[in-house]
């Protein structure tokens, strides 16, 4: 099962996950621009429950 993380970029947070394989290669979701971790991590629980 894929996990979110969350990084810093600048001033900025993001999320990134592992959304599956296309073709033998990985398809990575990342969204930036969220001002604080927590924000940043619920937008990509969200986006990995639509995506899966």
């Amino acid at each position: 099962m894929a996990q979110v993380r969350v990084r810093k970029r600048g001033k900025t947070f993001s999320y990134i996950f592992e959304a599956g394989k296309v073709d033998g290669k990985r398809k990575v979701v990342e969204k930036g621009g969220f001002p604080t971790k927590a924000a940043a991590y619920k937008a990509g629980v969200e986006a990995y429950k639509i995506s899966a």
